[in-house]
């Protein structure tokens, strides 16, 4: 039986456009029921009416040997993380204490690791439920290994990218600007797999053609920030109150915001909306920016940079000795190693590049954050 694909039917994207559902998209929707409400799919058959094409067998079995083979890869790295990080030690001592709770919010699969009193304890993002990826929970997977939410970002490389950015936030002595991050293996009750859609002989089908479920999952993990609030609410609170833009600037630390740009410049983040920074409370009533979920930074080519803090008063404030300092100071040679370490050769000439533009105007007197943030555009 065909599947009838209704060409009209619309949704939002991350950014509030509407654009027509893709015939081909609705159709993999369909087929493994990952139809939600809150992202505008219709249901147009059941999952027990519709006939499945032997290439998606064949293309979902493609995608989850190369799923072994990145885990694989990474198996030795993930032991002596366990054997070392702290972080690492203190998710194994929290898991079973824990469980997992789906993200609403995002396109991607993520999950609050909570405490049984319901505190969030670590954020974690396995690597095969990103956009566009195999097991995306949220209705946007697809049968592809080469379609992520970027060009210049490989797709499946949410794990070591978030991973990275920490490492080089340390590297260079900013580490307070990102949330405490590690890679690991897990396998936890919550995870999702595009099959959980089949029963019966669909799914007896899907697991003898297409492969069995593997919920052991290669994942970013980040430890949770207590007591922050997204920035985008605390920017709607200070508007509400009635403050200038000169008086929602005197909010935030400005050593903190420089700080952060320096981050988002170096790692070329490519999905800096408000949405992806918290707010942390200071003393007198200052607030610190922390910027959570990296994994769409480190791209092959410098392009699609997107930095929303450059809208704040803040970004006028001319660059600091400091920060200048610290630009001179990049170890590039032990970042470069890091990137090597974690397979992301693709990424390394681009960030070489970037350093050097940043060097160069940094080194222009009286240079100001905004000015840079428009140049490494």
């Amino acid at each position: 039986m065909d599947i009838v694909v209704n060409q009209s039917s619309k949704f939002s994207d991350t950014y509030g456009c509407e654009r027509p559902c893709c015939g081909v998209d609705l159709a993999l929707f369909q087929l493994f029921s990952l139809f939600s409400s809150d992202f505008g799919y219709r249901s147009l058959k059941t999952y027990e009416e519709m006939k499945i094409p032997e290439k998606w067998y064949l293309q979902l079995k493609e995608i989850r040997k190369a799923i072994a083979e990145m885990k694989k890869a990474f198996e030795s790295k993930i032991i002596l993380l366990s054997n070392f990080c702290v972080l690492n030690q203190d998710l194994e001592a929290a898991l079973p204490f824990c469980h997992l709770e789906l993200i609403e919010s995002g396109v991607s699969g993520a999950y609050l690791l909570k405490e049984e009193e319901e505190i969030p304890q670590f954020v974690i993002k396995p690597m095969d439920e990103g956009m566009f990826a195999i097991n995306n929970p949220k209705g946007r997977a697809e049968f592809r290994l080469d379609r992520g939410m970027r060009d210049s970002v490989p797709p499946y490389k949410t794990a070591e990218t978030d991973y990275m950015a920490y490492l080089l936030a340390t590297e260079i002595g900013i580490g307070e600007v990102t949330p405490e991050t590690t890679m690991a293996l897990l396998n936890l009750e919550g995870f999702f797999d595009i099959s959980f859609g089949a029963k019966g002989e669909q799914l007896k089908e899907l697991i003898e053609f297409g492969g069995a479920p593997d919920l052991q999952k290669l994942c970013s993990v980040q430890r949770f920030v207590p007591g922050a609030l997204p920035l985008f609410e605390l920017l709607h609170k200070f508007q509400r109150e009635g403050l200038s833009d000169k008086e929602i600037a005197e909010k935030f630390d400005q050593e903190n915001f420089e700080r952060l740009n320096l981050f988002l410049w170096l790692i070329f983040e490519t999905d800096g909306h408000f949405g992806n920074f918290l707010a942390v409370p200071k003393d007198e009533g200052k607030w610190s920016l922390v910027k959570i979920d990296n994994s769409l930074s480190f791209p092959k080519k410098n392009t699609e940079f997107r930095n929303s803090l450059k809208y704040l008063e803040n970004s006028n404030e001319r660059l600091s000795s400091k920060a200048k300092e610290m630009i001179k100071n990049i170890p590039i040679d032990k970042i470069v190693e890091h990137l090597t370490l974690l397979n992301m050769d693709y990424a390394i000439p681009a960030f070489i590049e970037r350093v050097s533009v940043l060097r160069w105007h940094a080194g222009q007197e009286g240079v100001t954050i905004k000015q840079i943030n428009e140049i490494i555009y």
